[in-house]
């Protein structure tokens, strides 16, 4: 769950979940979908393992409703009749939520408990035997990058999914180190055969950059487990916009249904933040692009404001415009109290806190003056 929204009738109120891009891949090992049928398949494994009745509703995989709402991870919107936002929060809260709803619907006599509708998650089974592999330790803070898949109709699906983060010093000057990690997707309900080759990684380095162009998975005793397949390598000379490409073979194995097949999978990787790759503990967290260099900080008004593409537009004091990009990673603050962005308005005075990244200036942090 991403998310809740709320819209209310004559009748009463109705309750949805919005499923968007996950915060925090890699818990329980689900990790981010490429498709909208897979967001689908992840629905459908959340209504098995959460009880209750409340119905989902699915984003866009261009993450329409999560921009357009204001990018916060669990936030909470009360939509009336007419499709108009009455109450909105960045955290749910849900005793505030219920007075929320007396105001705008009236009080009940018999109001409901979350102990009355008694809902429990149940963790997913593993394919096969975890914490086989010990998992390698990498820099803090780590910067997540745009990785695309080449997906074609009638290929099988993409049985593990690609995760590319590098250090601060690659994504800033193109040397440092990069982390590759290649996650079994649990929706599929695969694991690896160890019985067989491990998994081999191949890859196409644009001009100037050196690195491994060859990696190979570790030789493990068990037969089968679903621990990731990780390694952090040396990056040298990846100082242009031209990405890197990268061919994975490896077998996927199911027994239910009983199949074990070799698979190809070919994959872009961007030295470019992916601002929907979400938060991982240990490895990426919440300020993991802003925070091992100093920001700069700007004063001015916002003169525009266009969060379909992450994007505001500040008038500094001079009269000078500045673009400014924002992610699900910039805080927006208001009377010393944190705000969703969509809070965020037209000819508000700001002080903006700013990386320049490649692609442009970031904002880190957005404080109400």
């Amino acid at each position: 769950m991403e998310a809740i929204a709320h819209d209310y009738t004559p009748q009463g109120v109705k309750f949805y979940y919005i499923y968007k891009a996950l915060a925090h891949p890699e818990l329980n090992h689900y990790v981010q979908p490429v498709t909208l049928q897979e967001r689908l398949l992840h629905i459908k494994d959340a209504e098995k393992r959460i009880s209750g009745k409340i119905p989902w509703l699915c984003d866009t995989m261009n993450n329409d409703v999560m921009t357009a709402l204001g990018n916060a991870p669990t936030s909470e919107f009360v939509i009336d009749p007419t499709g108009r936002i009455v109450r909105k929060r960045t955290w749910g809260d849900p005793q505030q939520l219920r007075q929320d709803l007396a105001a705008l619907v009236g009080p009940i006599k018999n109001p409901t408990s979350a102990q009355d509708i008694n809902i429990s998650i149940a963790k997913p089974e593993p394919a096969a035997e975890q914490g086989v592999v010990k998992r390698i330790k990498v820099p803090n803070s780590m910067i997540p990058l745009i990785s695309k898949p080449a997906i074609k109709p009638n290929n099988p699906p993409l049985y593990t999914k690609l995760r590319a983060d590098t250090d601060q010093a690659l994504f800033n000057t193109g040397n440092g180190k990069m982390y590759i990690g290649f996650h079994l997707d649990p929706i599929h309900n695969v694991h690896w055969n160890n019985l067989t080759k491990p998994l081999h990684v191949e890859l196409e380095l644009p001009p100037g950059v050196t690195m491994p162009q060859a990696l190979d998975g570790p030789q493990v005793s068990t037969e089968a487990d679903i621990d990731p397949r990780e390694f952090l390598v040396d990056v040298q000379g990846w100082t242009s916009d031209k990405p890197i490409r990268l061919t994975v073979n490896y077998f996927a194995c199911s027994d239910d249904p009983a199949f074990c097949i070799p698979i190809t999978q070919h994959y872009t990787i961007y030295r470019e933040l992916n601002r929907r790759a979400g938060w991982i503990n240990g490895r990426v967290e919440p300020t993991g692009p802003f925070q091992a260099t100093k920001p700069i900080t700007i004063s001015g008004k916002i003169e525009s404001i266009d969060l379909r593409n992450n994007t505001i537009n500040l008038v500094d004091s001079t009269g000078k415009q500045h673009l400014f990009h924002v992610s699900e990673y910039t805080q927006f603050s208001a009377n010393s109290q944190q705000q969703p962005l969509i809070n965020l308005t037209v000819g508000a005075k700001v002080k903006i806190d700013y990386f320049n990244r490649q692609s442009g200036p970031y904002a880190r942090d957005i404080q109400s003056e």
